[in-house]
């Protein structure tokens, strides 16, 4: 008897459900690829430069956590006032143009902090950080005027994903790749990368009709007093003073910890044992930013930031008394996912209660982020400098305490305060699935 042929047909894997059903998740996917580049060369920079002021003349470690507390510093404190502009800019002539002169920007200024000669030319190249958009910051706005309303979370949340992602490749390959080239080389090659990443904005994000054909006309006094207005609401507001303390909080130790971790190492391979470091906070991170969503859809919101504040201070207790390298990562690894759960949450709320004015929420939210990234860096290298690099980690034990109580008082009384935390995250390989 002859059995029917019946041709074989193969679906598509879950994991490779591309390309994308709709143009917002086609756009999703270039910038959380543009955005994973972006934070991996971010990550291959940014964690070592208290190594680099090393390499420019500052020999003392505690002089050189200083120096990169205000290298940290004085960019953050222009994008105080630049990133609400770009934010407003953004909304009105194109979000897909900020990214790109920010990708670019920050591009440039790698490039020219390869050829300073010492410390006080690389704050001046520095500083010119400041006046770039943020392109983590700025690509929210732009996916969240695309998505649908209830899948804004999940966007932001991928795109959380990949900066964890970048962060967690970018110390690693950054770490090996200062130890063997040095750190000059590495901004060339960081340079480089950026350029590839910002063109892939460039040409294929498509912007859609969120964007008016004809830019509108900037009027400063207008755009100001939007901001003020979106800043000043009833949903916004307290959730900026949750944003401004999540990044104070995740931003004190970073000049202390590099050099903190050098006396723990071996001394020749200190590059590569804070990219393992900064790799394992990237790797937590990225694991709570998908685990929250499923927390807190059973969890109010205040009792679930109050509660990582808590715990966030309580987990750096055991840094006052690590004596090994290995000791430090696993406690680092609890820092990370609690630290990426507060991130996460933090941001995914600006998106779903800012409404239309998307941009203005998250310019005001970066303000937020500039004013902690310019106040904590200084503050932690003012502490190591002065009393030394371990006494950082007990004054974070005070802040995220206070933090806690803080964010219990902010959140208090808010219709915001009553609902629960729904944010779906979920990482860039998981099929975009039914609505």
């Amino acid at each position: 008897m002859c059995r029917e042929y019946k041709p074989m047909t193969l679906s598509r894997p879950r994991l490779l459900n591309l390309p994308a059903r709709e143009p917002w998740e086609r756009n999703l996917y270039v910038l959380w690829l543009a955005l994973a580049l972006t934070m991996i060369g971010f990550g291959a920079i940014f964690p070592f430069v208290p190594l680099y002021m090393r390499e420019l003349g500052i020999e003392d470690p505690g002089q050189a956590a200083l120096w990169g507390g205000i290298a940290g510093g004085v960019g953050a404190f222009f994008m105080v006032f630049s990133g609400p502009v770009w934010g407003v800019m953004g909304d009105r002539s194109g979000r897909k143009k900020n990214v790109v002169r920010g990708i670019f920007g920050f591009g440039a200024v790698m490039f020219a902090a390869s050829f300073v000669p010492n410390v006080y030319y690389l704050l001046g190249v520095w500083l010119f950080l400041g006046f770039m958009p943020g392109p983590g910051i700025v690509s929210m706005p732009l996916i969240a005027a695309m998505a649908p309303k209830h899948r804004v979370p999940y966007a932001i949340g991928v795109l959380m994903s990949a900066s964890f992602l970048g962060f967690t490749v970018g110390p690693l390959v950054g770490g090996l790749l200062i130890d063997s080239l040095g750190f000059r080389t590495t901004l060339m090659m960081t340079a480089g990368l950026l350029a590839v990443s910002g063109s892939m904005v460039l040409f294929f994000v498509k912007e859609g009709r969120e964007t008016p054909a004809t830019p509108q006309r900037l009027d400063l006094r207008q755009m100001l007093s939007g901001i003020a207005k979106v800043a000043r609401s009833r949903e916004i507001a307290p959730i900026l003073g949750v944003l401004f303390m999540v990044q104070f909080g995740g931003s004190l130790m970073l000049p202390a910890l590099p050099l903190f971790l050098g006396t723990l190492s071996s001394g020749e391979d200190v590059g590569a044992s804070v990219g393992v470091a900064f790799a394992i906070l990237g790797v937590t991170g990225g694991v709570s930013s998908i685990l929250i969503g499923r927390m807190g859809r059973r969890i109010g919101r205040t009792p679930l930031i109050a509660g990582s504040f808590l715990l966030m201070g309580l987990a750096h207790i055991p840094m006052l008394m690590v004596g090994d390298i290995l000791s430090a990562y696993l406690v680092l690894g609890v820092l990370g996912f609690l630290g990426g759960g507060l991130v996460t949450t933090a941001f995914a709320l600006v998106g779903t209660s800012a409404g239309e004015n998307q941009g203005a929420a998250y310019g005001a939210a970066q303000s937020a982020s500039s004013i902690a990234w310019f106040a904590s860096p200084l503050v932690g290298g003012a502490i190591a400098g002065m009393w030394g690099l371990r006494e950082v980690f007990l004054v974070e034990v005070v802040a995220y305490v206070v933090a806690g109580a803080l964010a219990i008082r902010l959140l208090a009384g808010t219709e915001a305060e009553k609902e629960l935390v729904t944010i779906e995250v979920a990482p860039i390989l998981e099929s975009a699935g039914g609505d």
